[in-house]
């Protein structure tokens, strides 16, 4: 038998039959008793490219995830905050995320879905499209760490985005 820290996933979408994207409450109560069953004690639940209400309802039940599992007295895991991947992606980059979801990078709207957002806030994004900078701008000034991801920069432009506060 073996002792090791609580494992910590900062990119997962979902499992047990679930998605965090779509899950209602129950289900992702299941879900979290799943990643704690296998030694994961803190989630950051990942969010796909969506339309933007179901972004905000996502994110919504998330919270009251949250809150249902620092009651839980440890029956669920340490749920960390919400991940962002989705809508300003790169669309020669997009993996699964489907390509009538993206959109170029909205700090407006960003700013709406990291206002409901409790706990760490992480965004992925192709800042590449970011052509005045304000969508980072407005990540990090909430708050935000940042993810260069589904992108077709190249090495200067990731460089530099780095240097802005890019840490991932």
């Amino acid at each position: 038998s073996r002792i090791i820290p609580g494992l910590v996933d900062v990119h997962t979408h979902g499992r047990a039959g679930g998605d965090f994207g779509t899950a209602d409450i129950s289900l992702m109560e299941k879900m979290a008793e799943s990643y704690l069953q296998s030694g994961v004690t803190t989630v950051l639940p990942t969010l796909a490219s969506a339309p933007v209400k179901e972004l905000e309802n996502a994110i919504d039940r998330i919270n009251i995830l949250r809150d249902t599992a620092a009651a839980s007295e440890g029956k669920l895991p340490y749920i960390a905050g919400t991940h962002l991947e989705g809508r300003y992606l790169n669309v020669k980059r997009r993996g699964a995320h489907a390509a009538d979801l993206l959109l170029p990078p909205d700090p407006e709207e960003l700013e709406a879905l990291l206002s409901r957002m409790e706990g760490t806030r992480h965004v992925t994004a192709a800042l590449e499209l970011d052509t005045d900078g304000r969508f980072l701008e407005k990540a990090l000034s909430m708050g935000a760490t940042v993810a260069l991801g589904h992108s077709d920069a190249d090495y200067a432009t990731a460089s530099a985005l780095m240097e802005k506060g890019v840490t991932a």
